[in-house]
């Protein structure tokens, strides 16, 4: 195989494709303006509303707008949108099933997977029972605001040391 047939084999697909990159190219320039010019016009219409309000209308305008024109120039340039969609749409899905655990671990107030990681499942050392901790801090905390119902006042505790006698 000589130089110049490598040459055109290579360079053939390149020359056969241009013309669509070129189209994709103008069509991708075209979307990019057409986002700046909506979203200032939706930023106009709502000069009266809240400035979240014109920000979040604005942007939404603006990415919705560079996602078609990036849509449209991938078409354009031969690009199957449909196997696209799919290719992301499977690698979302496995992104959210692998973090899935991650985020439910650090989140207050729910279920913990594992038994080991639950406070119930853990044995409290000698001395250090989780009640006895919060009966000590009830006792402290009702002698500094002078609780009638302390321990200190001669009558038994109690947990709800939020409420006042009437």
């Amino acid at each position: 195989m000589s130089l110049q047939s490598l040459f055109e084999n290579l360079t053939a697909p390149l020359l056969a494709l241009w013309p669509h990159l070129v189209f994709a190219a103008a069509i991708l320039v075209l979307g990019l303006v057409v986002a700046i010019v909506a979203q200032k016009v939706i930023l106009r219409l709502l000069r009266h509303a809240t400035p979240e309000i014109r920000l979040f209308a604005g942007r939404l305008a603006y990415i919705g707008i560079v996602i078609g024109a990036i849509l449209g120039a991938l078409a354009a340039s031969g690009v199957h949108i449909a196997a696209m969609a799919t290719l992301i749409g499977a690698l979302g899905l496995a992104v959210s099933l692998s973090l899935q655990d991650t985020a439910n671990i650090h989140r207050p107030g729910r279920a913990h997977r594992y038994a080991h990681d639950h406070p119930s499942h853990r044995r409290p050392s000698a001395g250090h029972h989780p009640q006895h901790h919060y009966h000590v801090r009830s006792r402290r905390k009702a002698k500094q605001i002078g609780d009638p119902r302390s321990p200190a006042a001669g009558r038994a505790g109690s947990r709800d040391i939020g409420s006042r006698p009437a």
